[in-house]
């Protein structure tokens, strides 16, 4: 009789959002110039950290015993591989780097460290903990931008952006959830407040010349519907592609401003 063996558990990142979320901002730093081997390099670098993320919940053992048993030598293996992969990744992007990409690059260390504590006290559901991640990967463009030359103003403007859009999808996400379990409007009405300024800021700032703001009045837009129609939580999925909807507006609109903004 053949024994049957477990098969170990997926190595992939669950959160489906969190790919946008390093995808969208590198996309727009990557479109804004043409793309050099350094800015690539880099990208291989943040793509191998974000990757490392499921392994590494899986040895934690935050999967279950049993995932953790049965996935910690792919798991270990897959490590290795993402692990060589940054470092080469990194090695090609700081090989000639100045000091501003340097100061950029440490930054984003600082905010990866904080993101890594979140997740070992187990915070990272949490609507500071998600707002902190998703800051920690919009910040990923900005050293990918200055390596690809952009000056360091529309690098930050790019990072800047997203991190306020994915802070206020990710705010108007949990006031959904919050409101229907609890019955709580207090970060609703946070929700309408920060969605009034994005959208009278974006439209303030367009009219002052800086194009790239616009960015932000798609998520300011929808956030503003979504607390005014309440919709139940049975909606979520509609609300996520509704949320990648207006990030794919923003996004035009921002690598649209960011060329200006460059010239």
């Amino acid at each position: 009789m053949n024994e049957t063996h477990p098969s170990p558990p997926s190595l992939w990142p669950r959160e489906h959002g969190a790919y946008a979320q390093l995808a969208l901002p590198v996309a727009t730093a990557l479109s804004v110039a043409q793309p050099r081997l350094a800015a690539l390099g880099l990208v291989t670098t943040a793509a191998a950290a974000f990757l490392a993320h499921e392994p590494i919940v899986v040895l934690l053992g935050r999967r279950g015993e049993r995932a953790r048993r049965n996935g910690a030598h792919p798991a270990r293996r897959r490590l290795v591989v993402l692990g060589a992969s940054g470092v080469l990744g990194a090695v090609a992007g700081l090989w000639n780097a100045d000091a501003t990409l340097l100061g950029a690059c440490a930054m984003l260390a600082t905010v990866v460290a904080l993101s890594g504590l979140l997740v070992r006290a187990k915070q990272e559901k949490t609507v500071g903990g998600e707002v902190v991640i998703g800051t920690t990967l919009s910040l990923a463009a900005m050293p990918v931008a200055l390596a690809s030359g952009v000056p360091w103003l529309p690098a930050l403007n790019i990072a800047a952006v997203w991190a306020a859009i994915f802070a206020l999808g990710t705010m108007t996400v949990h006031a959904v959830l919050r409101r229907a379990k609890s019955r709580s409007v207090s970060l609703s009405i946070g929700v309408a407040i920060l969605g009034c300024l994005f959208s009278f800021g974006a439209v303030g700032a367009v009219a002052l010349g800086a194009w790239w703001a616009g960015a932000l009045l798609p998520q300011g837009i929808l956030s503003l519907a979504i607390v005014a129609l309440r919709p139940s939580p049975r909606h979520l999925r509609r609300i996520g592609w509704s949320l990648l909807a207006a990030d794919l507006v923003a996004l035009a609109a921002l690598i649209t401003g960011i060329r200006i903004a460059v010239g």
